[in-house]
């Protein structure tokens, strides 16, 4: 789709230097915040796209989600689809910030046990509260690539929301009562195999 015009549920997006550009402001729980995705010459999402947000945006959703989202967009096709897709990413997360629940302490066994059945040779980095853990996966080729994870004060009864780098939009399937996350790093795995190609 090349984009030219203001974009359809999206009135405070607002295109410039013939599309090549939009700028505005984009509608998270009630408040704007303001926003710029550079799109290339072409008007469409390709490898040269980049997004660039506020400073409190920025601040909320933290360096990782944002490169994640410029990942993203670089393998968008479809610039419509990919402002919802950016909408309901930065929605999970700002709902995830307003709702820390101290966990109880049968979540930290349980994440112990979790995080010692992955191997704690692949922890990339742990928070302090951990609630926000990274984890390195290599590839076929041999490439790192790093999952981010989040988990609620709830887990697992409340899904982790996962940060992948990959050509696609990728949601796990979770049940609470024999989901790990451990599934989600093999899950992972297998999906970087089919993406070799790219």
């Amino acid at each position: 789709m090349k984009s030219s015009a203001t974009v359809k549920n999206y009135p405070m997006l607002f295109p410039e230097d013939s599309g090549s550009f939009y700028s505005g402001y984009i509608k998270l729980k009630n408040q704007d915040f303001p926003i710029r995705i550079f799109l290339g010459k072409d008007r469409r999402p390709g490898p040269t796209s980049a997004i660039k947000c506020g400073a409190e945006l920025q601040e909320i959703i933290g360096n990782n989600a944002l490169l994640s989202l410029n990942d993203r967009i670089k393998n968008s096709t479809d610039f419509e689809s990919f402002l919802i897709d950016m909408q309901h990413y930065l929605e999970s997360i700002l709902q995830y910030k307003n709702h820390i629940i101290e966990p109880p302490p049968q979540y930290y066994t349980r994440l112990m046990n979790e995080l010692e059945n992955i191997g704690w040779s692949k922890i990339y980095s742990i928070d302090d509260e951990l609630l926000n853990i990274n984890i390195k996966v290599l590839d076929p080729k041999g490439r790192e690539h790093i999952v981010n994870i989040k988990l609620s004060g709830e887990y697992p009864v409340v899904p982790p929301i996962c940060n992948f780098q990959l050509p696609k939009i990728t949601e796990v399937e979770w049940d609470t009562q024999s989901s790990t996350l451990l599934d989600i790093i093999q899950y992972y795995e297998t999906e970087l195999g089919n993406f070799q190609e790219f």
